[in-house]
């Protein structure tokens, strides 16, 4: 057959089946019919409007889709009012954001514990305004009076947080505590010492360690001894003490 030599953009283009495709409504390229994207309005018609709900900022939003939390509200997703195209969005609701702002110092697993994908909380956690580091260290710095003057268990229990999360912060925010020497042989902490508690409890009681709680639970039980025996048996008994020390 010979080469024809007519440029290749004069041949005649009815030729090929392309026309036959697109007349029959199929892709050359695939085995599937030809689809166009949705039109906006498309897009609207198969999230029809459910309501109306107010974000934080004060501005109207038609919701399209609602999802039930386990948390006692819903989550909106919707577009601004009468806005044309675009696809539902999550809607800054009162609610959520007081969600949020209760639960501030609580771990991730929890904030973003709602039905919705992680990124988009995060960015509207971001729009406004929340930062777990940052939400945390306002919220125990904003009660450092409480964590210097109550014990770890009464404040735990007034600003609903651990006892051990609270011991934690003090230190960080107020500093280790220095007890006077002796502190220990007051009735209260003596009465504990001698109960017959285990060390995880005693220590617990006291606030201090295992190691610590026995060696003052040694040391109270040592001195309850001389307070009940003759005078010549607390020599020997004095004698002993020395090798404990004389400050706890």
């Amino acid at each position: 057959m010979p080469i024809t030599e007519q440029p290749i953009d004069e041949i005649n283009r009815t030729s090929f089946p392309l026309g036959r495709l697109l007349a029959t409504g199929h892709n050359m390229f695939s085995s599937g019919p030809v689809k166009e994207p949705p039109a906006p309005n498309k897009i609207r018609a198969r999230y029809p409007v459910m309501g109306q709900v107010t974000d934080t900022d004060g501005h109207c939003w038609d919701i399209r889709e609602v999802r039930t939390t386990k948390h006692g509200f819903d989550l909106y997703f919707g577009t601004p009012e009468n806005y044309r195209g675009g696809n539902a969005g999550l809607i800054a609701t009162q609610a959520l954001y007081d969600f949020w702002e209760d639960n501030q110092i609580k771990l991730h697993g929890f904030l973003f514990d709602l039905p919705a994908g992680r990124t988009t909380l995060k960015r509207l956690r971001s729009r406004l305004g929340f930062n777990f580091h940052d939400d945390t260290t306002e919220f125990w710095t904003a009660r450092k009076e409480d964590l210097d003057s109550l014990r770890s268990s009464e404040f735990a229990a007034r600003h609903g947080v651990h006892r051990a999360v609270a011991v934690d912060w003090r230190r960080r925010i107020i500093g280790r505590r220095t007890r006077p020497t002796g502190w220990w042989r007051k009735a209260k902490f003596r009465k504990v010492l001698l109960a017959g508690l285990t060390l995880i409890e005693t220590g617990r009681r006291l606030g201090v360690g295992t190691s610590h709680a026995k060696r003052l639970r040694d040391r109270a039980r040592l001195e309850s001894q001389l307070f009940h025996t003759p005078v010549d048996l607390k020599v020997t008994l004095a004698t002993s003490r020395i090798k404990f020390g004389s400050k706890a």
